[in-house]
């Protein structure tokens, strides 16, 4: 069982709301970004809460991959997340939303440093995005230097996050999966950026 959470939160969100028979679409546009964030958290903690409450039925491990809007919601809750098989893979803000550790402009030695030291606090795993990728469970820390400056655009969290759910699918811890997902979407980027035409 697993559930990558964050990702086309705003389709689902539409989808929802259009069969409740709402009649405004929800979108992406920037004018209703604050609103559809405050949704989207409410909703990703219902659908989490019920979804842990079935795997507890089945004696089922939940694993989770926590990106984007659902980093910001189950920051506030870590009793769902603490020595479970989650993986958070948020970017220098969202690192802060989660720990309250500041990350954005620290050396790559201070990030490697803070981003063990909250896995350990937290009882989880980290891939903190940034031009080098840190993942930590608290036991072990490694690093991805694969990836390039074209990859700071929205979407390449999507395919990073994307390839570790297909990882921990397998059975592949969070740690190993983080490690791999960041190889691999960096190792992507790189390829793409020099066949782009």
């Amino acid at each position: 069982r697993i559930f990558v959470t964050g990702i086309g939160v705003g389709k689902v969100l539409s989808d929802v709301s259009q069969r409740g028979g709402a009649k405004q679409r929800v979108n992406d546009g920037m004018r209703q970004r604050i609103g559809v964030r405050v949704t989207a958290q409410a909703f990703l903690m219902r659908y989490l809460d019920a979804t842990e409450d079935k795997a507890a039925a089945f004696n089922e491990p939940v694993q989770v991959i926590a990106h984007a809007d659902a980093i910001h919601a189950i920051a506030q809750r870590p009793e769902i997340f603490q020595g479970k098989n989650f993986l958070f893979t948020p970017h220098g803000y969202e690192f802060f939303v989660l720990t309250g550790k500041e990350v954005i402009g620290k050396s790559d030695e201070e990030r490697i440093k803070i981003t063990q030291e909250e896995a350990i606090r937290l009882k989880t795993t980290i891939l903190l995005k940034g031009k080098i990728d840190v993942v930590s469970d608290g036991k072990e820390t490694a690093i991805s230097k694969t990836g390039n400056a074209f990859m700071t655009v929205g979407g390449c969290g999507d395919t990073l996050a994307g390839i570790a759910g297909a990882l921990m699918a397998r059975g592949i811890s969070p740690f190993l999966a983080g490690q791999a997902a960041a190889f691999i979407n960096g190792k992507a980027g790189e390829i793409a950026s020099r066949t782009a035409v």
